[in-house]
């Protein structure tokens, strides 16, 4: 699987939140999914999703910014 065409378009209204479009292809790159015609918006998307789901992340979300600070690159 591949993603291509990608489009992130910032959120005019909430300037937090970004709309994703794009395509997602196989292997020959053929295109077998997109992210819909008007695309995903990460907070409407993020809303939708149980809360164990919403913790995995969270609990990622941890440890790549613990690997940010401690190489000084965390903004």
């Amino acid at each position: 699987m591949n993603i291509t065409n990608v489009v992130i378009t910032q959120n005019p209204q909430n300037p937090v939140d970004y709309n994703i479009k794009c395509d997602i292809t196989n292997d020959l790159n053929e295109v077998i999914g997109d992210f819909g015609e008007s695309g995903i918006d990460v907070f409407q998307w993020w809303a939708q999703q149980d809360e164990q789901f919403r913790q995995d992340i969270v609990m990622q979300f941890m440890w790549v910014m613990a690997r940010e600070i401690m190489s000084g690159t965390a903004e």
